[in-house]
């Protein structure tokens, strides 16, 4: 669909603003390379309305350069269009960054009302957020009143992780209960590379 038809879907029919990086404005699932990843989106969005009630979404984890950020993109571009869904997109990296050095700031609450109150959140490269810190602590605490209102959130990182570990790492870098959230959340749409 080309960014003029977009926009004007948007506008005719409403469908919430999506914002995202420059790089993946004009995503689409049939370009990603990796086919772990195409497969895994594609099953998600296929099955969206239903997943998405349950507070289900895809954990895209691994080495990088495999199109998992591309993936994630794209499934926020699909849905924010065709279902009028309000999608808010999280560069982990740099937005908890923005958002510490603003935590005082009246935006900072309403940035945190969207993370909490999306429909559907993206949170890219989720990984580069350390073991500790605000940055940790907001990821720690969206995920959980997320996944107490059921509401998903489609995760990624460039990591990479020994096979069979993957779940001991994200607990051991986040805590249990974060790590049990994503597993929970991301049942049947986890693609570790």
């Amino acid at each position: 669909m080309s960014d003029w038809l977009v926009e004007r879907v948007q506008r005719r029919f409403g469908a919430p603003a999506l914002a995202l990086p420059a790089r993946f404005a004009d995503a689409r699932l049939s370009r990603v390379r990796n086919d772990d990843v195409r497969a895994c989106a594609t099953e998600y969005l296929d099955a969206f309305w239903e997943k998405a009630s349950q507070g289900l979404a895809p954990v895209l984890v691994g080495r990088a350069a495999e199109w998992k950020s591309y993936a994630a993109a794209a499934i926020a571009r699909v849905v924010n269009l065709q279902g009028r869904v309000d999608v808010e997109w999280f560069n982990a990296p740099h937005d908890a960054l923005v958002m510490d050095m603003a935590k005082f700031d009246a935006r900072h609450s309403q940035r945190l009302e969207r993370l909490v109150g999306a429909d559907l959140l993206v949170v890219d490269d989720f990984w580069e957020v350390g073991g500790s810190g605000f940055g940790r602590d907001l990821l720690v605490a969206v995920a959980a009143e997320r996944f107490a209102q059921r509401r998903p959130v489609l995760w990624t990182a460039n990591v990479t992780m020994a096979e069979g570990e993957e779940w001991k790492e994200i607990a051991h870098r986040y805590g249990v209960s974060f790590a049990r959230r994503l597993k929970h959340g991301g049942a049947g749409f986890t693609v570790i590379l």
